[in-house]
């Protein structure tokens, strides 16, 4: 792997003193879906401060969070570690009064490192954290606070700025936003004076971060003479949405009872050019997709936590029996006027959201204009920005986060070296097990290791796809959840799982049997499943309106990717495809297997490799079934073929090594 370095020359007391590593600044936006420019997820979104960082880094376009939920994505994402081994699938699995008390020998993983921790002893860093970085955000977290040597505290950070997440905006703002409401049940927004920007806690996050930039380049000196690896947490587009009226889209109209009030969404769906906001799409009957789920099963269970969809639909109710139905548009039924209401009432919902994504945008911008002040530090730092995890804005009739669907695991990835800017863009899926070890590299140092010397992260570096995006990588991404905080719920006993390829996306659902609620009893509990063939352009099903799993024709699709779940032969293993066929550096084999059409016999064809290999096939669940010890001499075509008579139906996988190197690969035969 080639790393290129910058020697930026840094004078402190007079001394020249040269840096050879970058600084960092990780930028995790909280509740952030794709929402934002240059992911498509809603086509009237603008955010020209991250289209900025998208115009000099690589956009990860299928990046996906390993939770749908805050506290255990960040926790994940920030230790490298899969929630199946930190045991936390849930916040309320999180304890934030001591990060390390969550993991014991007791718990089964004991090892634990953080990102920042790591960077800052082993790699040489002053970590610095602002806002909500890591998850928890009432109490200094992980952060040792009792050692007044700001160079050599222990945990993760040397310095932390801490802000009352809960409380952490001006009272001018929260007095202002209750006072002037027009959300509805858990959807809490207003239109603020665009005059309190400067009191809301992202703007003095941002400032915060501005003073920490102007300070290092004054004086780096108060920060150890190190790089630094900044952490800065911003808390939208997080609720409450009390967000300055200039962010708003000039489509939001709440003016509801206005004779003939306008529709704000776009109206008729599809209309182009669009003559109000685009909602998200729905089936050509609005939410059947949500309507074809098991009535008492967990995926109905998840939504129905946040009761957003079904509050809209009683205000407009309400606001029917009290003024009538204002709207008048031509054409309408009463019954469609009352949906219409609701609707109204969700689009505006969903313009609150986009106004606080654009919101926080502008203060990412303001820390990017002053790092262009300072072009020592902007010339010699990587920008990561992440969203936590996706949200939904009424897909299935599901609103927030929570669930396993595209809408709520999909997330923005953007990482912008700054030193050498260039305009990239990657299709392949990555999650965010893939940026801790991204960053070591970067860094330049060694992933840390358990202490028997084994291999403590569970991601790979995106470095190889940073140089190109199309580079050969095929690892199905998973993601976890269990809804911990309501035990009288369905679905709140076992984890619930996500798998996701380029064609695929497979969700695997535990309900909590037969003794519950006294007990979760796993013998009676039931599997439910969901199967969308989405496409590898998303051209097939891209809202996933279509489940497949009751097909019988796609179970082998489902037992391939089952096999991706923790306890499966390929759990946060790269897919055995011909996509990772790399023998050496210099040489490559191309395996292919073809079932015979009459499946009476298979071939294997390999080519491209000399010498002794040693051929392996497995059935789906890790059974050897076949072995070959080979020579393999040139020929004039370079082909070699394997005949294998008689195999049954399923899934197989070949292993071809070489010196200890492997390439593999899956073949599926059906009878």
């Amino acid at each position: 792997m080639k790393k290129i370095f910058l020697f930026i020359l840094i004078i402190t007391n007079g001394v020249l003193k040269a840096q050879t590593q970058p600084n960092f600044i990780f930028v995790t936006f909280d509740d952030m879906n794709d929402w934002v420019q240059g992911f498509n997820g809603q086509a009237q979104s603008v955010t020209p401060n991250l289209q900025y960082l998208i115009k000099r880094g690589t956009t990860f376009t299928n990046a996906y969070c390993n939770a749908p939920q805050c506290g255990p994505s960040r926790t994940s994402m920030f230790t490298g570690k899969d929630n199946t081994y930190l045991n936390i699938l849930h916040n309320t699995d999180l304890s934030c009064a001591d990060f390390r008390a969550n993991f014991s020998a007791a718990e089964g993983n004991e090892t634990i490192f953080t990102l920042p921790e790591i960077l800052k002893d082993s790699a040489g860093y002053f970590t610095y954290s602002i806002s909500k970085v890591f998850h928890c955000h009432d109490n200094n977290f992980d952060y040792d606070s009792l050692n007044p040597d700001i160079c050599n505290r222990d945990l993760s950070w040397n310095k932390l700025l801490f802000f009352d997440y809960i409380n952490g905006e001006q009272n001018v703002i929260l007095d202002y936003g209750e006072a002037n409401q027009m959300g509805i049940y858990s959807w809490p927004y207003s239109v603020i004076p665009d005059s309190l920007e400067p009191l809301m806690q992202d703007y003095l996050a941002a400032d915060s971060a501005i003073a920490f930039i102007q300070d290092y380049a004054d004086n780096p000196g108060k920060f150890c003479d190190k790089p630094f690896f900044l952490g800065l947490g911003f808390r939208r587009p997080h609720s409450p949405y009390y967000i300055p009226e200039k962010y708003f889209s000039s489509n939001y109209d709440d003016n509801y009872y206005s004779a003939g009030y306008n529709l704000p969404y776009n109206y008729p769906v599809g209309a182009a050019p669009a003559n109000g906001f685009i909602m998200p799409p729905q089936p050509i009957n609005p939410y059947s997709d949500y309507d074809s789920l098991p009535i008492n099963g967990v995926a109905r269970a998840l939504i129905a936590e946040n009761k957003v969809h079904l509050a809209a639909g009683s205000w407009a109710a309400d606001q029917v029996d009290i003024y009538g139905i204002p709207v008048t548009m031509p054409g309408l039924t009463d019954a469609d006027r009352e949906f219409a209401l609701a609707e109204a009432k969700r689009a505006n919902m969903a313009m609150s959201y986009q106004a606080a994504i654009r919101f926080a945008d502008a203060q990412l911008g303001r820390l990017i204009n002053e790092l262009k002040l300072h072009p020592e530090i902007f010339n010699n730092t990587i920008i990561v920005v992440v969203g936590d995890h996706g949200y939904s804005l009424g897909e299935k009739t599901h609103w927030k986060k929570g669930c396993l669907w595209e809408t709520d695991i999909r997330v923005p990835l953007i990482i912008s070296d700054l030193r050498t800017p260039v305009k990239k863009s990657s299709k392949r899926f990555v999650n965010f097990l893939d940026i801790f070890p991204t960053v070591c590299d970067y860094a330049g140092i060694e992933p840390p290791t358990f202490p028997d010397g084994s291999a403590y992260l569970d991601g790979y570096s995106l470095i190889p796809l940073m140089e190109n995006p199309n580079a050969l990588w095929s690892k199905p991404v998973l993601t976890s959840f269990k809804n911990t905080k309501d035990p009288g719920r369905q679905g709140s006993c076992f984890p619930q799982y996500s798998v996701r390829d380029e064609e695929w996306h497979y969700i695997r659902y535990q309900t909590n049997g037969a003794g519950f609620p006294v007990s979760c009893d796993e013998a009676t509990s039931e599997i439910q499943e969901e199967l969308y063939r989405i496409g590898k352009k998303k051209n097939i099903d891209p809202y996933e309106w279509n489940n497949l799993a009751d097909d019988p024709a796609y179970d082998y699709i489902k037992t391939n990717l089952s096999t991706y779940l923790p306890g499966g032969v390929n759990y946060l293993q790269f897919a055995k495809t011909a996509t990772n066929n790399t023998i050496a550096e210099t040489e490559t084999v191309e395996l292919n297997m073809f079932p015979n059409p009459a499946n009476s016999m298979s071939e294997i064809v390999i080519s491209g490799i000399e010498g002794h290999v040693d051929i392996l096939f497995y059935n789906a669940v890790g059974d050897l079934i076949f072995a070959d010890d080979l020579t393999i001499a040139s020929s004039e075509n370079g082909y070699y073929y394997i005949n294998v008579t008689n195999w049954p139906s399923g899934i197989y996988f070949a292993t071809l090594d070489k010196n200890g190197v492997q390439a593999s690969m899956q073949m599926v035969v059906q009878h």
